[in-house]
């Protein structure tokens, strides 16, 4: 329905297209990255089926890094960081503070996804200032942060990574 009311329409292939060309998308990821390399498989399976083509392209890790970096992808699979603390607002700050991004081209700090929203600073700018234990004032914060990721989709969300630490308790405890 979304991409019929933007103009797109399926070809004979099952893609949809505008103008002539092909609905694809291509999703950067570090070649070598198995588990991020088969979720893009699969998505892009899955989206087949729903008439969009999907294509990883693999490169170094320099490679992707300075293409996330500069803005110079149209989409990249990644993980977002937790940051200092376990308090979402690093996370949120991090990731969504348009303090933390640069125009394309230029190498952004840690918003790699260039997403700049006012109300969301100004959210941000709340709870930097707001006792961490005043659980209610903050939701209010975080309510207006999450609304917005969720109306604007900067990210993505499509899997969650497990712990991959490995140790051996033979030598040491407290694991």
């Amino acid at each position: 329905e979304l991409l019929t009311g933007a103009g797109y329409a399926k070809g004979s292939d099952g893609v949809y297209a505008k103008d002539g060309e092909p609905l694809s998308l291509t999703i950067e990821v570090v070649t070598g990255w198995t588990d991020y390399i088969t979720a893009i498989d699969t998505m892009s399976q899955q989206l087949k089926v729903a008439g969009i083509n999907v294509v990883a392209a693999q490169s170094s890790w320099n490679e992707w890094t300075d293409k996330k970096s500069k803005g110079t992808y149209e989409l990249a699979i990644d993980s977002l960081g937790q940051g200092a603390a376990s308090d979402p607002y690093y996370l949120y700050n991090n990731s969504f503070s348009t303090a933390n991004t640069a125009n394309v081209g230029e190498a952004a700090p840690v918003n790699v996804a260039r997403f700049s929203d006012p109300a969301v600073d100004d959210a941000l700018a709340v709870l930097k200032r707001t006792n961490p234990d005043d659980t209610a004032a903050r939701q209010e914060q975080f309510d207006v942060i999450q609304e917005a990721i969720v109306e604007n989709m900067p990210y993505i969300p499509i899997l969650t990574g497990g712990t991959t630490s490995e140790y051996n308790s033979a030598d040491f405890t407290g694991w």
